[in-house]
């Protein structure tokens, strides 16, 4: 009977260890989730060096959030739309106090995956971050792209190693999006 009674006990001990464990790496895990380190309406990122994309957030939004975390953070859409394959995108204009659409963020099945700024966002960013400069003056930034895309109303210079994807029309810049580095 004691022999039962310590096993049990030796069984009862074990458990415990192991859940008191498996709590412990829960609360370490918070700490190891890489949070952004730039706002980008908070900091001049493209004036910095070594940043990728998931370095950054836009009006508090991070890569991966929800759309409903998106709401709470800076409010409802002026438009959305839903596409049949699970991706939805919110645009913003009125609702940021801006003339034009100056934000759109991109969902894949519920999480942000895509920002894109136009030049209405100007008011928001700061220094060289902001919607300004010439095809010449990104490639001495930035490099040469990635890949180039033709567009029907512009061209695409990417970035894909630090998540940035220029758009310009002509020799100018009318824009950037923002997409997880993969």
């Amino acid at each position: 009977m004691k022999r039962q009674t310590a096993l049990a006990l030796l069984a009862f001990i074990a458990v415990l260890l192991l859940l008191t464990t498996g709590c412990l790496s829960l609360i370490g895990r918070e700490d190891t989730i890489q949070k952004p380190k730039y706002e980008l309406t908070k900091h001049d990122v493209f004036a910095r060096t070594g940043w990728t994309s998931s370095d950054i957030s836009v009006l508090g939004v991070e890569f991966g959030d929800s759309m409903s975390e998106v709401t709470e953070k800076i409010g409802m859409p002026d438009l959305r739309t839903d596409y049949p394959n699970g991706a939805s995108n919110f645009e913003y204009r009125e609702s940021l106090t801006l003339n034009d659409t100056g934000l759109l963020i991109h969902f894949d099945n519920d999480s942000v995956t895509l920002f894109t700024v136009r030049p209405s966002m100007n008011r928001f960013l700061k220094g060289s971050t902001k919607i300004q400069h010439s095809k010449d003056a990104i490639f001495r930034r930035f490099g040469n792209p990635d890949n180039t895309t033709l567009l029907s109303y512009f061209t695409m210079y990417s970035y894909n190693h630090i998540g940035l994807d220029v758009h310009v029309s002509g020799k100018k810049e009318i824009g950037f999006s923002l997409k997880k580095v993969k």
